[in-house]
């Protein structure tokens, strides 16, 4: 990629409005200020690709008509290639605009609410996302509704400048739950609008029961607030960069079983302790940066609090990375009285039952390989991932027992309750990587 220095002034100030608005989101005049911000920061971003695009072309047409001299070949060259990093720096930045947007969201709203609105209501599958924001046809429309809201006092935001709002065009963020709003400055209905309206309602009718059946592909969903409570070493891991800027590297163990580094200067390596090897999970935080593949985790727009800093890991300045020992973990699963597997699975990463437990007869939790996730891009601990599968296998025990008495009784029939085969899971071979995670199955 091309260089970031030109976005640097625009990132700062997109993140210090962001901390401003953190800190008082009642302030609805800079809620609609930054969104303003971030509407024209994408709408430039966009029109820069395409200035570029088609400068490009006309280098390669220029190149390919006529003979050149070796030199100014040479140079139409370069500058092409410039040029092309420059396209791709541009495109980053319009998933990097919107993951200030997506800041925003999460200010207001759940975080686990918020993935919802990345699926499509019909399986999955993450949403299309909207096209090019610049020109778009209903957009003045949008802004008057976004406008009045907030006028009105009730916190909302365009959902085409974030990366996790995929449905509706304008978003309430009373919260807990978004509340999408689909804007229309046309009576033409056509299938697509059709299929919107449908998957709103959909979404709607999930949201507000907690529950739904045939959604997504499934026959019931029903979703449920764990009492027990995630924390986050975010504080950590911000300390682990801000001491990376004085000496060059650093690391932080919050917790037993888990190191953050923070790398400003490779040559500073030798000074980490990384005790990598067989049963370790080691997650280089730039990739899914780098590759739009955050969401729907938290923002690192939100965890890391510097603007500074910020714009070093936007701009490849930094390296952030965590290390999970594997070893540990277990450890702390069976201190909890249960029995933890990692298992080789597309979708999933853990399996656990209780210690000396029957297999056959009694509960199982499968933790899926993008929550599972959420301990790196979120920074969440280790030790409350087992306190909160101790709650959940007593909540199959407990909905086991109802659904027995329901059979029993002629109310329920197994094939009610079946959806398909029992999965086997085989033991993870290590070493292995989390690196392929699959943010559909996050549930």
């Amino acid at each position: 990629m091309g260089s970031y220095s030109r976005y640097r002034n625009s990132i700062l100030d997109v993140a210090n409005m962001l901390r401003r608005l953190e800190e008082d989101q009642s302030n609805y005049d800079l809620l609609l200020a930054l969104q303003r911000r971030l509407v024209r920061l994408i709408c430039r971003t966009e029109r820069r690709i395409v200035r570029l695009k088609k400068l490009r072309a006309t280098l390669n047409a220029t190149k390919r008509r006529g003979r050149h001299a070796k030199a100014e070949a040479a140079a139409i060259k370069t500058r092409v290639t410039r040029i092309s990093a420059s396209i791709e720096t541009a495109k980053h930045m319009l998933f990097i605009w919107r993951c200030f947007g997506d800041g925003i969201a999460f200010l207001y709203i759940d975080k686990y609410a918020l993935k919802h609105m990345l699926y499509d209501s019909t399986d999955y599958s993450v949403k299309q996302q909207a096209g090019a924001l610049s020109g778009k046809v209903g957009f003045r429309l949008e802004w008057r509704l976004l406008r009045a809201a907030l006028q009105h006092r009730v916190p909302a935001m365009l959902c085409d400048i974030s990366n996790t709002l995929r449905h509706g065009d304008v978003c309430i963020l009373l919260g807990p739950d978004p509340f999408p709003i689909e804007v229309k400055s046309s009576k033409n209905r056509n299938a697509r609008v059709d299929r919107q309206v449908d998957g709103l309602k959909q979404l709607h009718s999930f949201l507000a029961a907690d529950e739904a059946t045939n959604f997504r592909g499934l026959k019931h969903v029903k979703r449920m607030e764990a009492p027990v409570s995630s924390v986050s070493h975010g504080a950590a891991m911000n300390d682990c960069i801000d001491r990376a800027r004085q000496v060059g590297a650093a690391q932080a163990s919050p917790e037993d079983g888990l190191t953050y580094f923070c790398i400003r200067d490779p040559e500073y390596m030798n000074q980490l302790v990384f005790n990598s090897g067989g049963g370790t999970i080691l997650t280089i935080l730039n990739e899914p940066k780098t590759e739009g593949d955050w969401i729907p985790y938290y923002p690192f727009t939100l965890s890391i609090r510097s603007a500074e800093s910020l714009y070093d890991f936007i701009s490849g300045q930094i390296s952030l990375a965590v290390l999970l020992d594997t070893t540990v973990l277990l450890r702390m699963f069976s201190d909890q009285g249960l029995h933890a597997q990692f298992v080789e699975d597309r979708d999933y990463i853990v399996m656990v039952q209780k210690l000396n437990a029957d297999p056959a007869f009694s509960a199982t939790s499968v933790i899926s390989r993008s929550f599972f996730a959420r301990i790196f891009f979120e920074f969440e601990s280790l030790s409350w991932l087992p306190q909160r599968e101790v709650w959940f296998l007593e909540h199959l025990e407990d909905e086991s027992r109802i659904q027995d008495q329901k059979i029993a009784s002629g109310e329920l029939s197994l094939d009610d309750l079946m959806t398909g085969p029992v999965p086997t899971f085989n033991p993870l071979k290590w070493p292995a990587l989390l690196r392929d995670v699959d943010p559909q199955k996050d549930q």
